[in-house]
Order: C-alpha cells, then sequence, then structure tokens
C-alpha cells in the first residue's frame, strides 16, 4: 500500500474512533443524567441503618477480649459517628450538571465533583480525604478518615430509572467487622426520567 494511501486510513481509522468516543461520552452523560430528580425513601426495601450497625458492634464483643467496651472507648462515640455516616434522608434531591452533582437531603446541599481527583478536607476530629467518580452510570465516592476508616457510597439506578440504590460500605479503623448497608429510593412522580 502507498504511503498517502495508508495514511489516510490512519487518519479515518483515528477519526472514526474518536467519534464512537464522543457518541460513548454523550451516552454517558445522558444516563448519568437520570440520576437527577426528586427521590423517597422505600423503608420496605431498605436496610435499618441502626440495626446494621448494632449488629456489627454487637460482633465486637464476641470472642475478643474487652468486647465492645474496648471497640468503643467506654462510650457511644463511634456508635453515633456511625449513625450520623450511615443516615438515610427521607426526600433526597439530586441535580447532575456535568461531574457536578449536587445531593440535598434535611435543607442541607453537597456538591460532589466526579473527577476521581482526591481531596482532603480537616475538620475538628482530623482529617478526610474525598474522591469521587462515575464507574459506568454509577457515581461511587469514597472517604477515608486519618483514623484508617473507610467509608464507599454507590449511586445507581435500576434499568427503568425509577429506582435509585445507595449502597454503602464502612471498614476498618477500629470497626470488627465491615457494615454494608442499602438504602432504596423510589422517584416521585413529579421528577420524570432523563
Amino acid at each position: 500500500m502507498s504511503q498517502p494511501i495508508l495514511a489516510s486510513l490512519t487518519r479515518r481509522a483515528c477519526l472514526g474512533a474518536l467519534a464512537g468516543l464522543a457518541v460513548l461520552r454523550s451516552a454517558d452523560a445522558a444516563n448519568r443524567s437520570q440520576l437527577a430528580g426528586q427521590w423517597l425513601l422505600n423503608h420496605d426495601e431498605s436496610d435499618d441503618p441502626k440495626q446494621k450497625i448494632q449488629e456489627a458492634l454487637d460482633g465486637a464483643g464476641k470472642g475478643r477480649r474487652g468486647g465492645l467496651a474496648r471497640l468503643r472507648g467506654g462510650s457511644d462515640r463511634m456508635q453515633q459517628a456511625l449513625e450520623r455516616m450511615a443516615e438515610a434522608a427521607e426526600n433526597l434531591s439530586i441535580q447532575v450538571e456535568g461531574d457536578n452533582v449536587t445531593l440535598t437531603a434535611g435543607g442541607h446541599s453537597r456538591t460532589l465533583v466526579a473527577n476521581g481527583e482526591t481531596k482532603r478536607q480537616e475538620g475538628e476530629r482530623g482529617s478526610v480525604e474525598t474522591r469521587t467518580q462515575w464507574q459506568g452510570d454509577s457515581l461511587v465516592t469514597t472517604a477515608k478518615t486519618d483514623r484508617g476508616v473507610e467509608a464507599t457510597t454507590t449511586h445507581s439506578l435500576s434499568s427503568d430509572g425509577n429506582r435509585l440504590v445507595i449502597d454503602r460500605r464502612i471498614e476498618g479503623g477500629r470497626l470488627p467487622q465491615t457494615i454494608e448497608l442499602r438504602m432504596v429510593y423510589d422517584r416521585t412522580s413529579g421528577s420524570s426520567v432523563g
């Protein structure tokens, strides 16, 4: 094959691949925007966060010297902190604009930037590193404390787009076992798909 023909074919193949990527990115963006809407907690389909946390903490006393008192340091601070991490809002509003995802619940808003970059925040009880990214159509946020606790939260939609599933996994630190929670939300009637 002559050099000009080969160069032309290579250029066309590259342009075709770029066009294909653009279509995929456009499809991803459209699917991700379906996460936006108003959501209502489905109690029947969701885990009870307090029960799951209590089960994990109760497991701390089995076969361990000192049991729960040793784990908690004699107080309820760890349990309270875990309950705050695992809290499920009754109503949830989500807005998606590009990589910015704003979650609003109970009058409080939090904007996550789903670009895969790690951000460090300092607080009165230590620091937390967070990273949010899209994995396919799912929004995944990982938060790690300087005390070794890691919480991973995954927001994903049902195939019809009318059910939001939030899976939360909390592990590490002084936890005796991993806590896994599932919260299920139904799209409200005034909130359309896409």
